[in-house]
């Protein structure tokens, strides 16, 4: 009998939105500015909630952008957005960031989490992927690291145009943990894309 851990099988990536694909806000809602928010959304089978590291449709499948969910709501249009925070790659930064790591990242797979608060409609979403801090990182093995998988130890603080540790700041990373915790539905609010 053979221990070793079986191979994860690598992911596709493709837009979640498609046609028919039925987008629900779930539990309930609280009230920011006169605006219902919610903490959670399902597309499709998938859950996203707020804290989840994402992948985002850019139009290249191949290299999607990565971000962090703050909230979701329906904009004055109708539409279902997230607001959240955007991750940047090294080679993103502009030059004349002070703290700017210089070189190329060599591991290909860390992030800069920023303090870029942008919305996007739900259909942008085409997935979750594990943010986890260096150390975290390191440890599980820096060649094993599934797909979608990256760290983040600094932050790129776009008002200050700097690059700072991510100690400094309050972000948390994903932990080791593979629990997504359980999901709550206690109003349903759909929209068929």
């Amino acid at each position: 009998m053979d221990d070793a851990a079986p191979e994860e099988e690598a992911v596709i990536l493709r837009p979640e939105a498609s046609a028919g694909l039925s987008y629900t806000f779930l539990g309930t809602s609280k009230t920011e500015n006169g605006i219902p928010t919610y903490n959670m959304l399902r597309a499709g089978t998938t859950i996203y909630s707020v804290g989840d590291n994402v992948l985002v449709n850019c139009g290249n499948l191949e290299h999607p952008w990565i971000a962090k969910i703050l909230l979701f709501y329906r904009d004055p249009s109708g539409n279902m957005v997230y607001v959240s925070y955007w991750y940047y790659k090294r080679v993103d930064i502009p030059s004349g960031v002070r703290r700017r790591p210089s070189g190329r990242d060599k591991t290909g797979g860390e992030l800069f989490f920023s303090t870029h608060l942008d919305e996007n409609k739900v259909q942008t979403l085409m997935g979750h992927c594990k943010v986890y801090g260096r150390p975290v990182w390191l440890e599980r093995g820096v060649k094993a690291a599934p797909l979608h998988t990256y760290y983040c130890s600094k932050v790129y603080d776009i008002q200050g145009q700097l690059v700072e540790d991510a100690e400094k700041f309050t972000y948390v990373p994903d932990s080791e943990s593979e629990d997504d915790g359980d999901v709550a539905e206690s109003e349903e609010f759909e929209d068929e894309e």
